[in-house]
This record gives structure tokens, C-alpha cells and sequence, in this order.
């Protein structure tokens, strides 16, 4: 279940998340045609970092989530037990 969770296919199926996508690919495409294979090698390598932090920004705030779910349905638990 936690895996099916944590994949970001849901995403795909908003339309918002499709536009955003969309303008970032003709903003990549618009200024990597303007650079030289060195800045545009750069230009990869820094988009590559902003996926990488978005992609732990996006986990951990999964985490976080998924473990306050987990404390309060074990707080109603506990309440209804007692």
C-alpha cells in the first residue's frame, strides 16, 4: 500500500500538474537552444538538482503525512479504548 502511495502516478491525471509540466519543457527548450553545449550541459545538471530536491521535498512531506495519519488514528484508538 505504502508504495502505491508513494508513486506520483495520480499526478499525471491533473491537469494543472500537465500544463506545469508542459511550460517547463518549452522554457528547457527555449533557453537550451540559445546556449552552447557547455552551458547547456550546466543548465541539465542544475534542472536535474531541482528534481532531486523536489523529489525529497515531495517524500519527506509523504512522510510526515503518512505519520501523523498513522498517530492520530492510533490516538482515536486509544480514546475509544478507554
Amino acid at each position: 500500500m505504502i508504495e502505491r502511495l508513494m508513486t506520483n502516478h495520480f499526478l499525471q491525471d491533473n491537469p494543472g500538474y500537465q500544463e506545469i509540466t508542459q511550460h517547463i519543457a518549452e522554457i528547457r527548450h527555449a533557453v537550451s537552444k540559445n546556449l552552447d553545449p557547455e552551458d547547456r550541459e550546466m543548465m541539465e545538471r542544475l534542472a536535474d538538482a531541482y528534481i532531486g530536491q523536489c523529489t525529497m521535498l515531495v517524500n519527506d512531506a509523504f512522510t510526515s503525512g503518512f505519520c501523523a495519519a498513522v498517530e492520530l488514528a492510533l490516538e482515536i484508538l486509544q480514546h475509544r479504548s478507554a
